[in-house]
């Protein structure tokens, strides 16, 4: 899949992740300030190297640790990070339809609810 507005293209087994937002309000209202935020630890994979043999696309939704990747300076809607795949904690996993294999599994939700 082709790198979807941005600039860059990483190179070798690198992927481009746009960082998720920091929260800056809680639940009952409580605004967070800038300086005790907590940098988000998910995001959206939006570019993808050049290696070609990757188990993740662009648009995938990854969760990886504080320390891995590298922050990009460049302008737009928030934080890029530029990391190995192998960085990668996880990917969200695709809603599944019933009755389709996932990992050799058989998904038989319907059959298991009548049960």
């Amino acid at each position: 899949m082709k790198n979807q507005e941005f600039e860059y293209q990483p190179i070798g087994d690198r992927i481009v992740i746009l960082r998720d937002k920091p929260q800056e309000v809680t639940g009952g209202g409580v605004i967070i300030p800038v300086v005790a935020q907590e940098l988000p630890l998910e995001g959206t994979i939006v570019a993808l190297g050049t290696a070609g043999n990757f188990t993740v696309s662009i648009g995938q939704r990854a969760l990886f640790s504080s320390y891995s990747g590298i922050k990009l300076n460049v302008e737009g809607p928030g934080d890029y990070l530029v990391l190995r795949e192998g960085e990668l904690l996880c990917v969200r996993a695709p809603a599944r339809d019933e009755g389709t294999r996932k990992n050799g599994a058989a998904v038989l939700e319907g059959q298991a609810r009548a049960r």
